[in-house]
């Protein structure tokens, strides 16, 4: 089955690759524009893919959820290969590409960035998500990481926050020394800065507000890459049921 997707071209030479992906219910329309607003010049090829799985409640699915943070084996090992080929297929080298998603969409960008035996990506963003624990499909927080950048609503009554607080402690304690997470919370004022004192803060840029709703964004950076990151949900948007 080849995966369905929009294309974004870019303006000249395409520097790298972006992948952007859907949440439960959703398709590849929906993230599209985001395209623009987090590669505003247009240096890298930008695509939207479409989960392959249709069902209940309707829409496209990357994989049958039973139970919070645990995809169905069954159907995620038949969504995961096709999606990393379809990433890979492009011809760009990990180091050029850009991974993200929100929900489903941010589980599955987890499972391509940190899956032991995936190559590392340039760089992931997970929104209102959580790292997937399915069998035969371990999660790897060896280093060297990437930056990654995780945004999650404080009042998110489908996933809850703790999820990615998960996720942010577990990056944090594999990056030890390295890692920085800063904390943005309530119409976006700085609220707190994790990580290793030693290394400068203005190495990584505050992810910037577009809603005047509570919110919770963590940008963990490596201390190779910097990074900005723009988080406008705090939870899902109309329509979306995740």
């Amino acid at each position: 089955m080849t995966l369905t997707y929009l294309e974004r071209p870019a303006r000249g030479e395409p520097e790298g690759l972006l992948v952007l992906l859907h949440g439960r219910g959703a398709d590849e329309r929906d993230l599209f524009p985001l395209l623009d607003v987090l590669d505003p010049e247009r240096r890298l090829l930008g695509v939207t893919p479409r989960g392959p799985l249709s069902l209940p409640p309707g829409g496209a699915h990357w994989y049958a959820l039973h139970r919070l943070g645990y995809p169905d084996p069954a159907t995620f090992s038949e969504t995961f290969p096709q999606l990393a080929e379809l990433v890979d297929g492009f011809g760009f080298s990990p180091e050029q590409t850009v991974i993200g998603g929100f929900s489903q969409g941010g589980v599955m960008t987890h499972a391509l960035s940190f899956v032991g035996g995936r190559p590392r990506p340039a760089a992931a963003i997970a929104l209102s998500s959580f790292m997937p624990t399915v069998p035969g499909y371990d999660v790897d927080l060896s280093q060297p990481l990437p930056p990654v950048a995780i945004g999650h609503g404080t009042y998110d009554d489908v996933i809850g926050v703790e999820w990615e607080m998960a996720v942010e402690a577990a990056i944090l304690e594999a990056e030890a020394r390295h890692a920085r997470v800063l904390i943005v919370d309530t119409l976006g004022q700085f609220a707190g800065l994790r990580g290793d004192s030693e290394n400068d803060a203005g190495a990584c840029r505050w992810p910037r507000r577009a809603e005047p709703t509570r919110f919770r964004a963590s940008f963990a950076c490596g201390s190779r890459s910097t990074g900005t990151a723009m988080f406008p949900y705090s939870t899902s948007p109309p329509g979306e049921t995740r």
